[in-house]
């Protein structure tokens, strides 16, 4: 059989026509199955059940279920808690409904979700994420005449940084961060917080100490530092918090060893008193009460 010019031209003209059909096929076969594939691992059912957990568990609940993998910039997101209960539902859905009322968006590109913040930062947290500025700290602590003080410790409060003022009450730090606070104290003196600076100059006020109160005593006054008993106070906002009619009744518990016991159950009747409990079987064991200086009885 002999065929002709134009006859081999039409027949080549059909082949080619047939392969481009069949590639046609092809691609568009090859992207339904694609899209098959994608939707079927968009359609995973997601089960779970948290209530004011932090949002990293939840992903990392989701990622055991699903095998798709988490990933976000920055520590904050770690930090969101929510409460979500989803039973079956799709693994777009859940995570729609996860971040829901959170400024996260996120995108989905092959088995990794991609969490991306809404929105501009907060100046308040623009300035919590700069870094802390290394300073010298100097300075120069007196009392409150002027007068230099020695030996007085300089601590950076919540850092292994310290040092001592010298003879002339100056000291230096190294390396102190921005923004800290300094913890000045000397014995004596009253401890002091103080911003960190270039220029300090710390006054120190001396402390009021307990030892220079005066103690008054059936005999007399003391000072407490001279005082070598045993001594109780009861204030009169004490007895005031007291449901009493007798002002003997307020000692009970007031201090260590004082008893106070009614022998009868009558009203108004007199208390008896012991301290220490009974010290004599003859004499008498009733205290001395000394009211403005004359004696009680």
């Amino acid at each position: 059989m002999k065929f002709t010019p134009c006859a081999n031209a039409a027949y080549r003209r059909r082949l080619a026509l047939k392969l481009l059909l069949a590639m046609k096929l092809i691609v568009v076969l090859t992207a339904m199955a694609s899209i098959q594939v994608s939707a079927a691992a968009l359609a995973q059912s997601v089960t779970l059940s948290v209530k004011n957990a932090p949002i990293s568990e939840v992903f990392t609940a989701i990622e055991k279920q699903t095998g798709y993998h988490f990933f976000w910039r920055g520590a904050e997101v770690a930090t969101e808690k929510v409460s979500i209960e989803l039973k079956n539902v799709p693994l777009e859905e859940a995570i729609s409904r996860v971040l829901r009322n959170l400024p996260y968006t996120h995108s989905i590109t092959k088995k990794s979700i991609v969490l991306r913040r809404v929105g501009k930062p907060t100046d308040a947290a623009r300035e919590s994420r700069k870094p802390l500025l290394q300073q010298t700290v100097a300075g120069r602590v007196t009392d409150s005449l002027g007068n230099p003080l020695a030996g007085v410790s300089v601590q950076v409060q919540g850092a292994l940084i310290s040092t001592v003022t010298g003879a002339d009450g100056t000291f230096t730090l190294q390396n102190v961060p921005s923004r800290a606070v300094l913890i000045v104290s000397s014995i004596g003196f009253a401890t002091r917080e103080v911003s960190a600076g270039p220029n300090l100059t710390i006054v120190l006020s001396e402390a009021i100490s307990a030892l220079d109160e005066v103690i008054v005593v059936g005999y007399g006054t003391v000072r407490r530092a001279d005082f070598t008993g045993s001594a109780t106070t009861v204030s009169a906002a004490d007895i005031d918090k007291r449901p009493i009619t007798n002002v003997m009744s307020a000692l009970q518990g007031s201090g260590p060893g004082v008893q106070t016991t009614t022998p009868t159950g009558s009203p108004g009747a007199e208390p008896t008193i012991r301290i220490r409990g009974i010290g004599s079987y003859s004499a008498a064991n009733d205290p001395l009460i000394v009211v403005d200086g004359v004696e009680f009885t």
